[in-house]
């Protein structure tokens, strides 16, 4: 049950936030036209850094992470699955105004400390955040395209 919110947690950030970085608006149609709103996503998913994770998020607000995606920044920085997130760059990880500003302020390159809880200790992990992947990347934006491009 977890894993299954967790997913549509995921589809749906990646829903609201990728025609947000294209310029366009949550539940309509892109106005861009499908060339123009490629491109942009592209440029703008190219400035964006990763840090190779899934997550499960809790009824409480809690971020575990479930996946460390192999070859990641995150399994380089010694992320593990089952950490906890508890801070970046020391604020606390839950969805508020503060932590989305600290990731939009991230770069592909910016070094991240992170503390997780770890088997009931706290952890300091350092990492430098990379590049989306060009195949994350793709998905991404075919997901945006399928949905506010798409003839229906």
């Amino acid at each position: 049950m977890r894993r299954a919110l967790c997913i549509v947690v995921a589809a749906l950030v990646v829903a609201i936030a990728v025609p947000g970085w294209a310029g366009c608006k949550e539940h309509e149609k892109c106005t861009l036209s499908p060339q123009e709103c490629q491109a942009k996503l592209q440029q703008k998913l190219a400035a964006k850094p990763w840090l190779g994770i899934e997550m499960d998020v809790a009824e409480d607000g809690t971020h575990s992470i479930k996946l460390v995606v192999p070859g990641s920044p995150a399994e380089a920085a010694g992320l593990q699955a089952g950490d906890v997130l508890v801070t970046m760059n020391g604020v606390k990880y839950v969805k508020s105004e503060e932590l989305g500003k600290v990731w939009s302020d991230a770069k592909p390159g910016s070094t991240a400390v992170y503390t997780v809880l770890r088997s009931g200790s706290e952890v300091k992990v350092k990492a430098t955040l990379g590049n989306v992947p060009k195949e994350q990347m793709a998905k991404w934006i075919d997901e945006h395209m399928k949905k506010f491009h798409s003839e229906s």
